[in-house]
Protein backbone atom coordinates (compact mmCIF):
# COMPACT_ATOMS: atom_id res chain seq x y z
CA UNK A 1 0.00 0.00 0.00
CA UNK A 2 1.32 3.44 -0.88
CA UNK A 3 2.15 5.94 1.81
CA UNK A 4 -0.72 8.37 2.29
CA UNK A 5 0.11 11.81 0.90
CA UNK A 6 -1.26 13.37 4.10
CA UNK A 7 0.89 11.27 6.41
CA UNK A 8 3.99 13.18 7.49
CA UNK A 9 7.21 11.18 7.27
CA UNK A 10 8.57 9.56 10.37
CA UNK A 11 11.23 11.49 12.21
CA UNK A 12 14.60 9.86 11.79
CA UNK A 13 16.36 9.42 15.09
CA UNK A 14 19.73 9.21 13.37
CA UNK A 15 19.31 12.68 11.90
CA UNK A 16 18.60 14.30 15.25
CA UNK A 17 21.11 16.20 17.29
CA UNK A 18 22.72 14.13 20.06
CA UNK A 19 20.44 13.86 23.05
CA UNK A 20 21.23 16.66 25.47
CA UNK A 21 17.99 16.29 27.41
CA UNK A 22 18.29 13.97 30.39
CA UNK A 23 15.66 12.48 32.63
CA UNK A 24 17.37 10.76 35.54
CA UNK A 25 14.21 8.93 36.63
CA UNK A 26 13.59 7.58 33.12
CA UNK A 27 17.20 6.54 32.61
CA UNK A 28 17.17 4.68 35.94
CA UNK A 29 13.85 3.08 34.97
CA UNK A 30 15.34 1.90 31.66
CA UNK A 31 18.48 0.60 33.36
CA UNK A 32 16.37 -1.28 35.94
CA UNK A 33 14.15 -2.78 33.22
CA UNK A 34 16.67 -3.50 30.43
CA UNK A 35 16.44 -7.26 30.87
CA UNK A 36 12.75 -7.54 31.69
CA UNK A 37 10.27 -8.71 29.08
CA UNK A 38 7.43 -6.40 30.14
CA UNK A 39 7.94 -2.67 30.59
CA UNK A 40 5.14 -0.72 32.22
CA UNK A 41 5.09 3.05 31.76
CA UNK A 42 1.40 3.11 32.68
CA UNK A 43 0.33 6.68 33.51
CA UNK A 44 3.88 8.01 33.51
CA UNK A 45 4.23 11.54 32.22
CA UNK A 46 6.15 11.25 28.94
CA UNK A 47 7.17 14.32 26.96
CA UNK A 48 8.64 14.28 23.45
CA UNK A 49 12.21 14.18 24.74
CA UNK A 50 11.34 11.23 26.99
CA UNK A 51 9.96 9.44 23.94
CA UNK A 52 13.29 10.01 22.16
CA UNK A 53 15.05 8.29 25.06
CA UNK A 54 12.63 5.34 24.97
CA UNK A 55 12.89 5.16 21.16
CA UNK A 56 16.67 5.00 21.27
CA UNK A 57 16.46 2.16 23.80
CA UNK A 58 13.91 0.29 21.66
CA UNK A 59 16.29 0.27 18.71
CA UNK A 60 18.88 -1.78 20.59
CA UNK A 61 16.87 -3.59 23.28
CA UNK A 62 16.32 -7.27 22.50
CA UNK A 63 14.41 -8.31 25.62
CA UNK A 64 11.35 -6.07 25.74
CA UNK A 65 8.31 -7.97 24.49
CA UNK A 66 5.55 -5.88 26.11
CA UNK A 67 5.54 -2.08 26.23
CA UNK A 68 2.69 -0.35 28.05
CA UNK A 69 2.21 3.39 27.51
CA UNK A 70 -1.44 3.35 28.63
CA UNK A 71 -2.43 6.67 30.14
CA UNK A 72 0.88 8.34 29.32
CA UNK A 73 0.30 11.63 27.50
CA UNK A 74 2.08 10.70 24.28
CA UNK A 75 1.88 13.30 21.53
CA UNK A 76 1.79 12.73 17.77
CA UNK A 77 5.49 13.64 17.58
CA UNK A 78 6.32 11.24 20.40
CA UNK A 79 4.43 8.55 18.52
CA UNK A 80 6.56 9.29 15.44
CA UNK A 81 9.72 8.60 17.45
CA UNK A 82 8.19 5.41 18.80
CA UNK A 83 7.26 4.14 15.33
CA UNK A 84 10.67 5.01 13.90
CA UNK A 85 12.27 2.87 16.60
CA UNK A 86 9.77 0.06 16.05
CA UNK A 87 10.87 -0.14 12.41
CA UNK A 88 14.24 -1.30 13.74
CA UNK A 89 13.00 -3.37 16.70
CA UNK A 90 12.48 -7.09 16.16
CA UNK A 91 11.41 -8.26 19.61
CA UNK A 92 8.42 -6.18 20.78
CA UNK A 93 5.16 -8.13 20.40
CA UNK A 94 2.60 -6.20 22.45
CA UNK A 95 2.07 -2.43 22.42
CA UNK A 96 -0.46 -0.75 24.70
CA UNK A 97 -1.40 2.86 23.93
CA UNK A 98 -4.83 2.97 25.56
CA UNK A 99 -6.13 5.99 27.48
CA UNK A 100 -4.05 8.33 25.33
CA UNK A 101 -4.78 11.39 23.24
CA UNK A 102 -2.59 10.47 20.30
CA UNK A 103 -4.55 12.43 17.74
CA UNK A 104 -2.70 12.15 14.44
CA UNK A 105 0.00 10.06 16.08
CA UNK A 106 -2.08 6.90 15.72
CA UNK A 107 -1.73 7.08 11.94
CA UNK A 108 1.99 6.36 12.30
CA UNK A 109 1.30 3.14 14.20
CA UNK A 110 -1.28 1.94 11.66
CA UNK A 111 1.07 2.77 8.78
CA UNK A 112 3.93 0.91 10.48
CA UNK A 113 1.78 -2.20 10.88
CA UNK A 114 0.15 -1.98 7.47
CA UNK A 115 3.41 -1.67 5.55
CA UNK A 116 5.03 -4.51 7.52
CA UNK A 117 7.91 -2.30 8.64
CA UNK A 118 7.57 -4.16 11.93
CA UNK A 119 6.57 -7.81 11.65
CA UNK A 120 6.83 -8.78 15.31
CA UNK A 121 4.01 -6.76 16.87
CA UNK A 122 1.08 -9.11 17.40
CA UNK A 123 -1.20 -7.06 19.62
CA UNK A 124 -2.13 -3.40 19.82
CA UNK A 125 -4.40 -1.65 22.29
CA UNK A 126 -5.94 1.68 21.30
CA UNK A 127 -8.92 1.43 23.67
CA UNK A 128 -10.18 4.67 25.21
CA UNK A 129 -8.34 6.80 22.65
CA UNK A 130 -9.50 9.50 20.31
CA UNK A 131 -9.35 7.41 17.14
CA UNK A 132 -11.95 8.25 14.55
CA UNK A 133 -13.27 6.63 11.40
CA UNK A 134 -10.28 8.10 9.53
CA UNK A 135 -8.33 5.00 10.57
CA UNK A 136 -10.91 2.43 9.38
CA UNK A 137 -9.27 1.70 6.01
CA UNK A 138 -5.88 1.09 7.62
CA UNK A 139 -7.36 -1.18 10.30
CA UNK A 140 -9.26 -3.12 7.61
CA UNK A 141 -5.95 -3.57 5.77
CA UNK A 142 -4.33 -4.90 8.94
CA UNK A 143 -7.26 -7.29 9.51
CA UNK A 144 -6.84 -8.59 5.94
CA UNK A 145 -3.20 -9.43 6.64
CA UNK A 146 -4.35 -11.59 9.61
CA UNK A 147 -0.99 -11.10 11.35
CA UNK A 148 -2.25 -9.24 14.41
CA UNK A 149 -3.57 -11.55 17.13
CA UNK A 150 -5.24 -8.81 19.20
CA UNK A 151 -6.62 -5.41 18.22
CA UNK A 152 -8.47 -3.37 20.84
CA UNK A 153 -10.37 -0.28 19.74
CA UNK A 154 -12.87 -0.38 22.60
CA UNK A 155 -14.39 3.06 23.27
CA UNK A 156 -12.16 4.65 20.64
CA UNK A 157 -14.77 7.11 19.28
CA UNK A 158 -15.50 5.03 16.19
CA UNK A 159 -18.94 5.42 14.65
CA UNK A 160 -21.44 2.55 14.44
CA UNK A 161 -20.78 2.37 10.69
CA UNK A 162 -17.02 2.29 11.26
CA UNK A 163 -17.33 -0.53 13.78
CA UNK A 164 -19.59 -2.43 11.39
CA UNK A 165 -17.01 -2.07 8.60
CA UNK A 166 -14.38 -3.58 10.89
CA UNK A 167 -16.68 -6.44 11.95
CA UNK A 168 -17.48 -7.18 8.32
CA UNK A 169 -13.79 -7.11 7.36
CA UNK A 170 -13.07 -9.62 10.14
CA UNK A 171 -15.86 -11.91 8.88
CA UNK A 172 -15.00 -11.54 5.18
CA UNK A 173 -11.33 -12.27 5.78
CA UNK A 174 -11.78 -15.08 8.34
CA UNK A 175 -9.82 -13.03 10.86
CA UNK A 176 -8.60 -15.41 13.53
CA UNK A 177 -7.41 -12.83 16.06
CA UNK A 178 -9.35 -10.96 18.73
CA UNK A 179 -11.00 -7.69 17.73
CA UNK A 180 -12.49 -5.55 20.50
CA UNK A 181 -14.78 -2.75 19.47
Amino acid sequence: MENNQNTPPLISLGEQQPLTYQNEWLQKFIDDNKTKEAVNLFYKSMNVDDMKIIANELITNKTWIVLNFSGSPITAKGCQYLCNALEKNSTLKHLFLSFNHLGDGAQFVWELLLTDKNKTIQSIDFSQTELTDNCIDKVVGIIKKDRMRYISLDDAHLSKDGKQQLRQAAIDNNYTGVLYL
